[in-house]
């Protein structure tokens, strides 16, 4: 699908303060979106698929809903309410674990989300490879984010600060701190061989909301951080020979981003982080995820999103899959003390659930056959758990 097409869908109607948003779709009207080829050298063929599918969704006007479970979560299909809420703290003494937003999502629409998204940073992420082949085993999508624990020691915190002889450390190979951070990813790495080993392929965005400058990857500078995503990339795509991954960058758009690029041969996918419920707000973040992708080759997504779009704004847009973080799904079940724009309420879940344009887990293809000569449809409702 070219961009030039683009401007036909109903999410760029021209209207006031969409300049910027006009100047990135004719920068790139002769930009012709190609059949997607991963980054990853040796891509498998499910890989291919799925990439192929993603783009996919984004020209026949539809997309992925997806959302984000929490870190404590061991099983994707708790019941157990007698812990804590999603994503905020393990279960009760001797209940399994964090309650699943997946079956409260499936109670209130009858649906299962198409996309799962987890994070690695817990020391549970051995319960996460787990979590992860349920969803793929029952025909759906796996997404990972990372908010790595500081090179420093591994311990601290990710909104920790790095100097900048120190990050030059981490890029340095034979120091201390370098060796932290190898052994941070080839542990990571170490889960995603056992999902590569079973077939599965994991959106993986790493090293994200760059420009926010919260995270110690961001705080020094654009040519340090494109170096350390290089660097995993190099590490995970040759030394680790993880050729099931499509590599997801998302550095929230809010403002320029081009600089902090790492290059189209290391990036398949420009993400989005989306909290604002202004609609004039994410239209010009969208102008920049258009513009400061690279060649504007890539597949487009809402890889983290607090409130739910609404389905107008959904219908023929660009994206391919939404997001959601855990705790925004219903604000009327789950307040959160603090929030980044608003949550979504129960009838807005309901509402994106059974509009036309998404796509939930029973409607996609079957990627599992992809390896017997290409991912085939499946008719059949995914089961209850």
């Amino acid at each position: 699908m070219k961009i030039e097409e683009m401007r036909n869908k109903s999410f760029f109607t021209p209207g006031p303060s969409r300049a910027l948003l006009g100047v990135a779709i004719a920068l790139f009207a002769a930009t012709r979106l190609q059949a997607a080829t991963p980054v990853t050298p040796n891509a498998t063929q499910t890989t291919k698929d799925v990439l192929d599918y993603l783009e996919q969704v984004v020209a026949e006007d539809k997309i992925l809903s997806g959302q984000q479970l929490g870190f404590y979560l061991i099983d994707l299909y708790n019941t157990d309410t007698s812990g804590k809420g999603p994503g905020v703290g393990p279960g009760s003494p001797g209940g399994p674990n964090d309650y699943s937003e997946f079956v409260h999502i499936h109670d209130l629409t009858g649906k299962w989300p198409a996309v799962l998204g987890l994070n690695t940073e817990r020391d549970t992420r051995e319960d996460l490879v787990g979590v992860a082949l349920q969803q793929w085993n029952d025909g759906g999508l796996v997404t990972f984010s990372s908010a790595q624990r500081s090179p420093i020691d591994n311990q601290a915190s990710h909104f920790s600060d790095l100097t900048a002889q120190q990050f030059d450390d981490l890029l340095t190979p034979g120091t201390e701190i370098h060796a932290n951070w190898l052994a941070y990813i080839d542990k990571t790495a170490s889960h995603f061989k056992i999902l590569r080993d079973a077939g599965v392929v994991i959106i993986w965005r790493p090293y994200h909301e760059v420009l926010d400058g919260n995270f110690w990857w961001s705080k020094q500078g654009p040519e340090r951080y494109r170096r350390l995503w290089r660097s995993m990339f190099d590490r995970y795509a040759n030394d680790h020979q993880l050729n099931n991954l499509i590599w997801c960058w998302c550095p929230k758009y809010y403002r320029d981003a081009s600089e902090w690029y790492p290059g189209d041969d290391y990036v398949d996918v420009g993400g989005d982080s989306v909290y604002t419920a202004s609609r004039e707000l994410r239209e010009a973040n969208l102008a920049r995820q258009i513009s400061n992708t690279g060649d504007g080759s890539k597949v487009l997504a809402l890889a983290e999103v607090g409130q739910l779009h609404k389905p107008s704004e959904l219908e023929r847009s660009p994206w391919a899959w939404f997001n959601v973080w855990r705790g925004y799904i219903d604000k009327d079940k789950y307040p959160l003390r603090k929030v980044y724009g608003d949550q979504s309420t129960a009838a807005e879940v309901q509402e994106v659930y059974a509009a036309p344009v998404t796509i939930t887990r029973d409607e996609l293809p079957d990627f599992r056959r992809s390896s017997d000569g290409g991912a085939e449809s499946r008719q059949d409702e995914s089961k209850d758990p």
